[in-house]
């Protein structure tokens, strides 16, 4: 439903429906939405401009955005194995570690925030690990400081976790001096602060930030209504649970080394790198336990340098094995064959999904039945039992910019109920539709 939400703001944007500032939904349960920044949105409404209303715009937004986390990702693996070709040559092995884990590849199936705010935060890393590879590192940790504000504004205070990157990399290399890793740490902090302070200077930027903390900051660490556990430790059980399938293979690739009799000194990993790519994953994941408001995909920023690490541990091996397959040997051939086929299948099939309904389908068929004889634009009436199915509200916006609004005392030209429910059948008749759990009523002259 969240993914549903910021799709809505993001179409309605770019309509001119609401502001860069003040985000619209509809105008019953959210004329005014400040709980998340809005540069997803402002991003996003590009793509509706460019690609119209159509559901496959998010969906390509987001696989747009997964792509980008890819080469980013291929980018950090190259910078830090840079002077091992062997090893830069299984690139590929932290690309599968990162989309298999499953809270990951959901993400990025429901245009949630966390897809565009982890490209600006793998960039910043990336630019800040460039930088410090580099005689003047100066123009490197300016923009990552960018990278890390424009992330911020994707998602908040979550997004800033990259600013503890200095501290991590002096921790595992100590390539420079403590005060140095004071003054970079400086740079990296002064960037976004400054921009943030620009910022409230600008009335709008100021009122949406004051809005932004109360509706949502402040709620996430007070109000126990927002609460999805009772266990702060929760979203690290989840981490480590879904972080076992990578986990599990690295595991399995030790037998396997073993059984191929791999000389361990030959298959030894950089532990440097894995200590380094799995402290930047912690700094993005153990912070979340500050509040018991916890999502699994509040976690997928952060899966990428748990997936580099986990890579990181068996990628010699999986190199000196790759050194040793025969490409004109039969298993290679057949291997290669069964590959292409199983991706040719996967193209057919997902390209058979097209205008197939997974989610909630008795419900969009109903509001695709009602949506089309509705007017478009209009504020039509809704049983109170109603004011919470979110879902369903936030259908018809999406659809129709259609605003459900659970008020008995006005009339609406048009009514929808639960199919138990009847309104005042002297006011109101029923328009005959095949609908599947709803009925909608229409005010007689």
């Amino acid at each position: 439903m969240d993914g549903l939400l910021y799709t809505i703001a993001a179409k309605n944007l770019s309509h001119g429906i609401g502001s860069w500032w003040n985000m619209h939904i509809n105008n019953y349960s959210h004329p005014a939405f400040f709980e998340q920044p809005p540069l997803t949105f402002w991003i996003q409404s590009i793509f509706f401009k460019v690609l119209g209303d159509s559901i496959y715009t998010e969906r390509i937004y987001s696989f747009i955005t997964a792509c980008i986390s890819a080469w980013l990702i291929l980018k950090l693996w190259n910078l830090v194995y840079n002077e091992n070709s062997a090893i830069k040559k299984t690139n590929w092995l932290p690309l599968l570690f990162w989309i298999i884990v499953p809270f990951c590849f959901w993400t990025y199936a429901n245009n949630m925030e966390e897809c565009t705010m982890s490209v600006f935060i793998l960039l910043s890393v990336w630019l800040i690990l460039k930088g410090f590879k580099n005689k003047n590192p100066l123009p490197y940790l300016i923009s990552g400081g960018v990278c890390i504000f424009l992330s911020s504004m994707c998602k908040g205070i979550q997004g800033m976790f990259p600013l503890a990157l200095v501290v991590i990399y002096r921790v595992v290399y100590r390539d420079f001096s403590f005060w140095k890793m004071l003054l970079y740490s400086l740079i990296l902090f002064a960037v976004p602060a400054a921009i943030y302070l620009l910022l409230l200077q600008m009335d709008s930027a100021s009122h949406f930030f004051k809005e932004y903390f109360d509706s949502r900051l402040y709620k996430a660490f007070n109000v126990p209504g927002v609460y999805t556990t009772g266990n702060r430790f929760e979203i690290l059980i989840r981490l480590v649970t879904d972080l076992s399938i990578p986990a599990g293979i690295c595991l399995i690739m030790f037998f396997v080394f073993k059984k191929q009799s791999l000389n361990p000194g030959e298959i030894k990993p950089s532990w440097r790198i894995i200590f380094l790519f799995l402290l930047i994953g912690l700094s993005g994941s153990l912070p979340l336990i500050a509040t018991l408001e916890q999502r699994r995909f509040y976690l997928v920023p952060s899966v990428p340098f748990f997936a580099i690490a986990l890579a990181s541990v068996i990628s010699p091996g999986v190199s000196k094995m790759i050194q040793q397959i025969n490409i004109n040997g039969k298993f290679y051939r057949t291997f290669k064959i069964i590959s292409i086929t199983l991706f040719i299948g996967v193209i057919i099939f997902s390209a058979a999904q097209i205008g197939k309904t997974g989610r909630d389908k008795e419900m969009l068929h109903d509001v695709y039945a009602m949506g089309n004889i509705i007017p478009g634009g209009t504020d039509i009436g809704m049983s109170p039992s109603l004011g919470d199915a979110w879902s369903v509200q936030f259908y018809f916006t999406r659809h129709y910019n259609i605003t459900l609004v659970a008020n008995p005392h006005r009339k609406f030209l048009y009514l929808i109920m639960p199919e138990a429910e009847k309104p005042d059948m002297e006011k109101y008749s029923e328009v005959k539709l095949d609908l599947k759990i709803y009925r909608l009523y229409k005010l007689m002259d």
